[in-house]
């Protein structure tokens, strides 16, 4: 096995969210996922682009905002290693809800909305599995959003 793909299934096998999959849905998803790198803050997204896949962070920060003209962007949350990034547009494909970008030095597996629309038809369990990745993340996301806005108004 080539040494980036092992780097590739050694940390999908890692990945906290992954617990449930099999070796062999794991060497399933090490084709398409793609390691992606950065050294500073760099725009993964932006606010209405095309959803185009969902980054699965291995390391680093990501800010989750929403841009405001001549006001100071307004953070919707701060996404660490461990979480995916981009997961509301892979659930519905439609355009990003925000933008989001890298703050410092980080990586992440990367799998494009094509690559995964191919898993759907090819590996339909392998897909199912990430769908149910995607709604525990965002029923968490929604549980701590909703306590902080029954929190403010108390």
């Amino acid at each position: 096995m080539k040494a980036m793909a092992l780097e590739k299934l050694l940390f999908l096998k890692s990945y906290p969210l992954f617990g449930e999959f099999t070796d062999s849905d794991l060497e399933t998803l090490e084709p398409l996922a793609k390691i992606k790198k950065w050294d500073d803050v760099e725009p993964l997204f932006n606010e209405n682009d095309p959803t185009d896949g969902i980054y699965f962070l291995r390391s680093g920060r990501v800010q989750i905002f929403q841009a405001v003209p001549k006001e100071k962007d307004i953070t919707i949350a701060m996404v660490e290693a461990g979480s995916p990034v981009g997961e509301i547009g892979l659930a519905d494909g439609l355009p990003r809800t925000a933008s989001a970008r890298t703050l410092g030095r980080g990586s992440a597996a990367f799998i494009s909305l094509a690559d995964y629309t191919r898993l759907e038809a090819d590996q339909p369990g392998v897909a199912v599995k990430i769908v149910k990745v995607i709604l525990q993340v965002m029923s968490a996301r929604l549980r701590e959003f909703t306590g902080k806005m029954f929190s403010v108004n108390k």
